[in-house]
């Protein structure tokens, strides 16, 4: 099963895990109820999951890592020396 699938088929058991670790993080969540503890987690996951399938469904050799800069060329260096003002 991919991740994609595993978090859709498991959202209701993962939100309640999120609920229960929101309620933790007090002063914060001190009065909060269900929906302000969950607060677009449902939201979240589901966008997660979309982008994990469309990065599925992307064209093999495609680079996957976004947050990676492509390869720079290397740049002709010259064969002289700089000069100096000063000389």
């Amino acid at each position: 099963m991919r991740l994609a699938e595993f978090i859709l088929d498991n959202i209701e058991p993962i939100l309640k895990q999120w609920e229960t670790f929101a309620r933790t993080l007090t002063p914060a969540a001190d009065g909060l109820d269900s929906v302000g503890l969950r607060d677009h987690a449902e939201q979240m996951l589901r966008t997660i999951a979309a982008d994990l399938r469309r990065r599925r469904a992307m064209p093999r050799g495609f680079s996957r890592n976004w947050a990676r800069p492509p390869p720079r060329k290397p740049t002709p260096t010259s064969a002289r020396p700089p000069v100096s003002p000063f000389h």
